[in-house]
């Protein structure tokens, strides 16, 4: 373990010259400029929870959730939107009450947030600091969210069961491709 890292770590997601880290109590930002030398630039502490994390240009979005839906400790079940434009002073910009967020993903400029058993909700982020509900689909069990790198209009959905393709339909609808079970 490098020197700074936590060991709660839940995920990691490179962006420019930064690793942005979610653990249970915090999202930390390391420079990696120096691949050999990270070296943490801010800890933004937040309510303990689980913590996945998104950064997008100037904003950073930070899912919290709770023991009460999975093995997560705290009371927080919120999508925290993160100012990062000045990447050594980030400010809390909203902070929007969930059920139980999960897993996120940006695609086509909207942010998708797995609500697991609670389904799954799109946000348009034109105004990066400021989301707004655009669709809500409680029927589809959401726990990750996998954009597909060659077509955007294809989403990939982990739930209980397994894996599934959705293509993205002009009226947000998710219409079901094919299905992996594990």
């Amino acid at each position: 373990t490098h020197k700074g890292f936590q060991e709660d770590m839940e995920t990691i997601f490179p962006h420019e010259d930064n690793l942005f880290i979610g653990t249970r109590t915090s999202m930390d930002i390391f420079n990696i400029s120096d691949p050999t030398s990270p070296t943490k630039v801010f800890e933004f502490e937040h309510a303990t929870s689980c913590d996945p994390v998104l950064p997008a240009g100037g904003a950073a979005y930070v899912t919290l959730r709770t023991g009460d839906f999975a093995e997560c400790p705290g009371n927080t079940n919120a999508l925290v939107v993160v100012d990062v434009s000045d990447i050594s002073n980030p400010k809390v910009k909203e902070e929007i009450p969930m059920n139980s967020p999960y897993g996120l993903a940006i695609i086509n400029g909207e942010l998708y947030v797995g609500e697991g058993d609670n389904g799954l909700k799109v946000y348009d982020i034109s105004n990066q600091f400021s989301p707004k509900l655009i669709m809500e689909d409680r029927d589809i069990e959401t726990y990750d969210i996998i954009a597909d790198p060659l077509d955007a209009t294809n989403i990939f959905i982990a739930g209980p069961n397994g894996l599934s393709q959705f293509e993205i339909l002009d009226s947000k609808v998710l219409d079901i491709k094919s299905s992996l079970s594990y």
